[in-house]
């Protein structure tokens, strides 16, 4: 049995700044332990951002109790996590 996945990156497909995310966990060899969730409107994953973040940004990062917005955290969050 495959344990799920921690860490879970919500998006929406147009959004540059969540590709530029997308592309790191690609080149970085860690799409396997990163959970990509559609954050579009009217879906299960803006309702997640929006309650646990408290607005409809993304890219949007939930690592255990870790939450962040902002493209650039999340990768330089995902380098240090994954060294």
């Amino acid at each position: 049995m495959v344990a799920p996945c921690m860490i879970q990156l919500y998006i929406r497909e147009e959004c540059p700044f969540c590709q530029k995310v997308l592309r790191h966990i690609a080149a970085a060899g860690i799409s396997d332990e990163v959970e990509v969730v559609d954050a579009s409107a009217g879906t299960a994953g803006r309702k997640v951002v929006l309650e646990k973040g408290g607005k409809g940004q993304v890219p949007f990062l939930v690592d255990g109790s870790t939450c962040m917005y902002e493209s650039s955290d999340i990768i330089e969050h995902l380098k240090q996590r994954f060294s």
